[in-house]
């Protein structure tokens, strides 16, 4: 599997014995002609080190724990590979397995998420669990899968249904952000979309003139305690392939305004 620009994201299909959902019709064409048959599952290659290759039966295992694990009454959307590596004995890798949503509006859905671990990795994980029960240290036990909350925002002219369609990557869910509503996460993507730029600012100084990539997917949001929101993409470079921007702006007026326009690496 390539490494995927974000531009570009790397998709893969792996065949299923559970049918996926169906397109819908009002959407825009999918990222790749082969999401349109109902049979496979979608596979993103976009996270740190992600372009070395998965195995077939790698993949296979990936897609049915995932499915096992998909909330009641909810089915598994996409797979997107977080992470991957190839140490010298074992390959190491993570995936986080989207599940269809649990509520839908015309601009804002949100749904779960888990994240799945290669075997080698799992054992780790475990022996630092019980190595931390040996020595007394506070430990909580999980019990059934433990989910995360995704959320995607639709553009103003293309509204969502009721089924589910990958579209283009600056489409792309993205990690739920905590103690921001669904209206200020609509708000701020319809600005992070308009590309905005300090070039305008009088106040910025000719070197700090940066322009954001709005076309690029959104990893996730937060607010600071200051009221500054900072919205993190993707955007990956050949220096940095897991790297992006970060847009950080504030609500002056009625208005969001650009605070500062950054790169950020792992």
């Amino acid at each position: 599997m390539a490494p995927a620009l974000a531009a570009d994201l790397d998709l893969e299909e792996a065949p299923t014995t559970r049918p996926g959902p169906a397109r819908p019709a009002s959407t825009q064409p999918a990222t790749s002609p082969a999401s349109t048959q109902s049979s496979r599952v979608p596979v993103f290659s976009r996270g740190r080190g992600a372009g070395s290759a998965i195995a077939p039966h790698e993949l296979q295992e990936l897609i049915a724990r995932a499915q096992k694990q998909a909330p009641a009454g909810h089915s598994l959307w996409f797979l997107d590979l977080d992470f991957m590596r190839q140490p010298a004995v074992q390959r190491e890798y993570s995936a986080v397995a989207h599940f269809t949503a649990d509520e839908t509006t015309k601009r804002f859905r949100r749904g779960r998420s888990t994240t799945l671990w290669s075997p080698g990795l799992e054992l780790q994980i475990a022996e630092e669990h019980q190595r931390m029960v040996d020595e007394g240290g506070p430990v909580e036990v999980a019990k059934g899968p433990q989910y995360q909350g995704w959320c995607q925002v639709a553009p103003p002219d293309r509204p969502f249904t009721d089924e589910f369609d990958l579209l283009h990557p600056e489409l792309m869910p993205f990690k739920l952000p905590l103690k921001v509503s669904a209206e200020e996460i609509v708000r701020l993507v319809d600005f992070a979309r308009t590309s905005p730029s300090t070039i305008e600012d009088p106040s910025t100084e000719p070197w700090a003139n940066l322009e954001f990539d709005g076309k690029q997917p959104i990893l996730d949001i937060r607010r600071e305690p200051d009221g500054v929101y900072e919205v993190r993409t993707l955007r990956p470079t050949k220096a940095e392939p897991a790297g992006g921007q970060m847009l950080r702006c504030k609500v002056k007026g009625e208005k969001l305004k650009v605070v500062d326009i950054l790169t950020w690496v792992p």
